[in-house]
């Protein structure tokens, strides 16, 4: 995991060995036909139809969504939205090679960038041909994907995993390949929830229904809720905070993941200047 890994030296100023048992990775950043390299024989399974889905309509598109470039189109918009498309293509090159149905997005405490990260991540996979992805926001005691994705809701994960209701009684749909369970307010006993058999059951069945489950998670510290949540994914992505995660909690929240971890995205780095490279696609659009 050469880049993840890499990315995760940088941030904390400490050599980060990769585990030996992890998968290969292949860099590249040419996904157009990313598409067939994902569970062949699969392809063509019944979307998931829910009555009276819940439609995200929006304005504007929200701010913090690279996936999605309206005006006034910048340079750093550009480049944050091909490092989302380089994103996605080594996460599909890593579930080429091992099972990887669910995918939680932590960090190691708050303010690190998770959200936008896993919203930009589930956004942008969504944009791919017959590729279904479901947004679970499994942050309890902070969440944040309703505020993002501008959704006013009245009920989510915290009322299917409380009260039994059922998931797609709160379900909304983003676009037509990417859903959302949103949760709201502050809900006591999270980690408790989290670790329940209706949580479980919850993961297990809509894995088998949407290509990718994304779990905006909460950090794993200071509480537990991250770390009861990790044993029950296929996958986890740690994110770290350039110049702002303290070196030692970076390498703890890695150890604390384990075997889970695909990888390591570095946020709020120094950007690398690319002078009039993007400009010239600017201008190529602007003429049009």
């Amino acid at each position: 995991m050469g880049f993840f890994f890499q990315a995760l030296q940088r941030a904390t100023g400490i050599a980060a060995e990769p585990p030996k048992d992890r998968v290969r990775e292949t860099v590249t950043v040419q996904d157009a036909n990313v598409t067939a390299l994902l569970y062949p024989g699969e392809r063509g399974k019944p979307a998931t139809q829910v009555p009276n889905k819940r439609q995200v309509h929006w304005v504007v598109p929200p701010e913090n969504l690279v996936a999605v470039l309206h005006p006034p189109v910048m340079e750093s918009s550009l480049m944050a939205q091909e490092q989302c498309r380089i994103l996605r293509t080594r996460l599909l090159e890593i579930m080429r090679t091992r099972k990887l149905r669910s995918l939680m997005v932590s960090s190691a405490m708050s303010g690190e960038g998770k959200t936008m990260i896993a919203c930009n991540l589930a956004y942008m996979l969504s944009q791919l041909e017959d590729f279904r992805v479901l947004l679970v926001d499994a942050d309890l005691r902070r969440p944040q994907v309703v505020r993002f994705f501008q959704i006013e809701a009245a009920a989510g994960l915290p009322t299917v995993l409380t009260n039994g209701d059922a998931w797609e009684d709160v379900l909304w749909q983003v676009n037509p390949n990417l859903d959302v369970v949103p949760s709201v307010g502050h809900t006591e006993h999270s980690a408790e929830l989290l670790h329940g058999a209706r949580m479980e059951g919850l993961l297990r069945t809509v894995s088998e229904l949407y290509d990718l489950v994304i779990l905006d998670a909460p950090p794993l510290y200071p509480v537990a809720d991250a770390q009861v949540l990790a044993p029950q994914v296929d996958g986890a992505i740690l994110v770290v905070r350039a110049h702002s995660t303290p070196a030692e909690m970076a390498q703890q929240a890695a150890a604390l993941l384990q075997k889970k971890l695909v990888g390591t995205v570095l946020n709020g780095a120094e950007r690398i200047a690319h002078k009039g490279y993007y400009q010239h696609y600017l201008r190529r659009g602007s003429s049009r």
